[in-house]
């Protein structure tokens, strides 16, 4: 008796592996902050992202005074997402017996999915931080004899605005990477350190240093510095479905994936962009 395909039972098994987490092909997003995706569901959907501020330390010499008051503004940021791509994939009988027998199959399509997503989103998240308007005065042309002083004026500049010295991260593309590592500065890693990503090659300067392709073309001459969770970003992955065509003589899977980012309130003094020359 021949096997029953379940078209639903694969899609199943493709949502749940696209879900299970980023894959080593992204390097910008680990470091983005993915608190508030909420419940996604469509185009022009919004995510509330709550930020506060809070008043000043008072300078007095009576500490039985009657203290003045200062506010606390509890504020929220309403983020819509209108960043939606869809795919479809045509699929015959054959190939999606394979899906339902092979696991390693199903994976591989699930891989090379996210990894085309990837490329897309990452672009879209570093476009997002390179529209903070917070640039370095007077860059210069990197070279290998320079970058270092560079980065290290880079990281006086973070510090005079109070930016915390933990968690910071500097993105660069593979330009800058290999002047980077033609500058012989890079300093290696603990051993025994494991890496968010493969993009990571080391740290410098209390930054550590990020290779991705997100910043190439006109941005690749660019550093882009980032500390904590800075960027927002959300996504959601609404379906995917394996839908027999009306002709009934091959499959369609289709997906549906809607996100988007942003940099918000006093998280923008966090990130600090390079115009290198």
């Amino acid at each position: 008796m021949p096997r029953t395909i379940e078209a639903d039972a694969i899609a199943k098994v493709l949502i749940r592996e696209y879900e299970r987490g980023l894959t080593r092909a992204y390097k910008v997003l680990p470091f983005a902050n993915r608190k508030y995706e909420g419940n996604i569901a469509n185009i022009w959907d919004s995510v509330i992202i709550p930020y506060l501020t809070i008043g000043d330390w008072n300078d007095s010499t009576d500490p039985n005074r009657d203290i003045p008051e200062s506010d606390l503004e509890i504020k929220t940021h309403k983020l819509v997402v209108n960043q939606y791509k869809d795919i479809r994939i045509k699929l015959s009988d054959k190939e999606v017996s394979l899906l339902w027998a092979d696991i390693k199959t199903t994976q591989e399509i699930v891989r090379q999915m996210k990894e085309k997503a990837q490329i897309i989103q990452e672009n879209y998240f570093v476009s997002k931080l390179l529209s903070v308007s917070n640039t370095v005065d007077s860059p210069v042309a990197l070279t290998a004899a320079n970058i270092y002083s560079e980065i290290v004026r880079m990281q006086v500049e973070m510090d005079k605005k109070n930016v915390p010295e933990d968690d910071r991260q500097l993105f660069v593309s593979p330009l800058i990477a290999w002047i980077l590592l033609d500058s012989r500065k890079i300093e290696a890693f603990p051993d025994g350190y494991k890496p968010v990503s493969t993009g990571e090659m080391g740290m410098l300067a209390w930054f550590t240093i990020v290779k991705t392709n997100a910043l190439f073309w006109a941005n690749e001459k660019k550093m882009l510095w980032h500390q904590g969770k800075a960027g927002a970003f959300v996504e959601k992955i609404n379906k995917i479905k394996i839908m027999e065509s009306p002709t009934g003589n091959y499959h369609n899977l289709i997906g549906w994936l809607f996100f988007d980012a942003d940099v918000i309130g006093e998280n923008k003094k966090k990130v600090l962009i390079y115009e290198g020359a």
